[in-house]
Parts: structure tokens; sequence; C-alpha cells
């Protein structure tokens, strides 16, 4: 859950890909903008599940570190 509360606040941040974004809609129009838009966040949400993933296995393979003497 904080993951994905983060993930919400740092898209909502302007940033490069708000500037990108607006730049592509001032010069190509609100249909290509939209599209650029939908790719940035189809990214971003690709970005979520692969943190979330690597997350989960770092977590399930906690106690075995922990009792390896990792820690």
């Amino acid at each position: 859950m904080v993951i994905v509360a983060t993930v919400f606040v740092v898209s909502a941040i302007p940033g490069s890909n708000m500037l990108f974004v607006m730049t592509h809609g001032a010069r190509h129009g609100l249909r290509h903008s939209t599209a650029t838009m939908a790719g940035c966040l189809a990214a971003l949400v690709l970005m979520l599940a692969v943190s979330a993933a690597g997350l989960g296995v770092f977590l399930e393979a906690w106690p075995r570190l922990i009792s390896s003497g990792w820690a």
C-alpha cells in the first residue's frame, strides 16, 4: 500500500513526463497528447508492478536472510 501511495504522489508531481506530454500536445494536438499520456501512465504502472514484485521477493527472503546472519 505504501508503494502505491508513493507512486501516486510521485506521478502527481510535475516533472519530465508532464513537460513531455504538454510539449507533445502543443505541437501535435489533443489526440496525440492523449496517446502520449496513456503511454507514460502505462510505463508508470509497469514500473510499479516490477517494483512491487521485487519488493515481494525481498520480503519473502527476509527470514532466511536474518537466520543466515546477513543482517
